[in-house]
């Protein structure tokens, strides 16, 4: 059942206040759970978000098909709640699963499996796990759910944000080695992609694909660098209502799109490179990729993002900045803005927009680690684009390019 945007908002709220009273619970429980042969954890955000764009929405991810709109609160876009618990069978061997709810492409709320797979592992050295496993892209954590593992309110949207898979289903491999003084780790892994894609028109894409990848990371005292190339296969959306109106009307420009989108499948090579430091005081992380895809319907561009923060007891400001730069050429639909082409030529755009993206955000921020294992977040960002895969653009006709100022609150809590 879907819900209403009011809904969603009452829904994230008593969802997070029930589980902050919950928390003594499962603390009292913590001993039992321990001398059990399996550990349960949580996690869980709610996040408000306001913002002054006129007639533009702000996503959180491509994987939203709506977003907060200007001069309201909203709590959906940021929240989220979820629960992984894991069963350790002898020295070698642990099962884990991890689920998940938060606001998904279709605009429902109902949890889903995003971790269910095997690990094993003789020693530390060689890592093999099969299922469904996390992409981990992250540099110094494991998944974007998790909002307590990482600095600001959410990770940056022009690097992670256009990324609508955070897992496979496949298997994987990681081998560590002593090197230098530090760590060296190589994880190669491959496997089928699923995942969502939200369209600004509130309709919900299944994401299908294959990947295979290699990433390399170097650990040295507190510096961890890492590089890592990849390549996607995926199956293109589903566009044939939007290739039926484009055929119908007839137009060569039209007709011509409607060609290139009938394109079944896009392929995808990436690579990307990150440098992080975490000790007591300070956090820094570095990110640049360079995607390239053989279709108007994948990305083609860079994006990169630098994070920095500093802590002073339990406050620690930071700062960020982030930017994709589509290197694409949008194809027009050749029909004019009016009302009348009004969706169908915001749809062309949207389609097109993952590899046409020109934007960048600047933001800042204070981090309040009040008790252990929750904290506090205040962010105060602008964002300035030309176009966007990430901010709807609802104005008729659409103007060029644009910006929005938005402030975020988060309360992140592990449990």
């Amino acid at each position: 059942m879907l819900l209403s945007r009011k809904q969603q908002r009452r829904w994230a709220a008593a969802t997070t206040c029930g589980v902050v009273q919950l928390l003594a619970a499962f603390t009292c429980r913590a001993d039992t759970l321990q001398a059990a042969a399996f550990d349960i954890a949580g996690f869980g955000t709610l996040g408000a978000i306001y913002h002054d764009g006129r007639d533009l929405e702000f996503r959180r991810s491509v994987s939203q098909s709506s977003g907060a709109r200007a001069n309201e609160i909203d709590f959906g876009t940021d929240s989220v709640l979820g629960l992984q618990t894991q069963w350790s069978i002898g020295p070698s061997l642990r099962l884990t699963a991890q689920g998940i709810t938060h606001l998904r492409a279709d605009g429902d709320w109902s949890p889903q499996l995003s971790r269910i797979f095997a690990r094993y592992a003789s020693d530390d050295t060689v890592v093999v796990r099969f299922g469904r496993i996390g992409t981990d892209i992250y540099l110094l954590a494991d998944t974007p759910a998790v909002g307590y593992s990482f600095l600001p309110v959410r990770p940056p949207g022009e690097f992670f944000g256009i990324i609508p898979i955070d897992e496979f289903d496949g298997g994987d491999i990681t081998m560590r080695w002593r090197a230098g003084g530090g760590l060296l780790e190589a994880r190669g892994f491959a496997g089928r992609l699923t995942g969502e894609l939200g369209a600004p028109t509130g309709h919900a894409t299944r994401f299908k694909g294959n990947v295979e990848a290699l990433r390399v990371d170097y650990m040295s005292g507190p510096w961890t660098a890492r590089a890592l190339v990849a390549g996607v296969d995926f199956e293109n959306p589903a566009t044939n209502d939007l290739v039926s109106a484009l055929s119908a009307i007839g137009t060569p420009q039209s007709s011509a799109l409607s060609a290139v989108l009938s394109k079944p499948r896009t392929k995808v090579l990436t690579a990307q490179f990150s440098i992080a430091r975490e000790d007591e005081h300070t956090r820094l992380q570095f990110h640049l990729a360079r995607y390239h895809a053989d279709s108007v319907l994948g990305p083609q561009s860079f994006v990169g993002s630098t994070t920095a923060g500093y802590r002073y007891a339990p406050f620690t400001p930071y700062i960020s900045f982030s930017f994709e730069h589509g290197t694409a050429d949008m194809l027009p639909s050749g029909l004019p803005d009016t009302a009348q082409f009004a969706a169908l030529n915001l749809a062309v755009r949207a389609v097109q927009a993952g590899g046409q993206t020109k934007q960048h955000t600047v933001a800042c921020g204070v981090r309040y680690d009040f008790a252990r294992r929750a904290d506090l977040k205040l962010q105060v960002e602008h964002t300035q684009f030309s176009t966007s895969a990430l901010i709807i653009d609802r104005r008729i006709p659409p103007r060029e390019g644009g910006g929005l100022t938005a402030i975020s609150i988060a309360f992140d809590f592990l449990f």
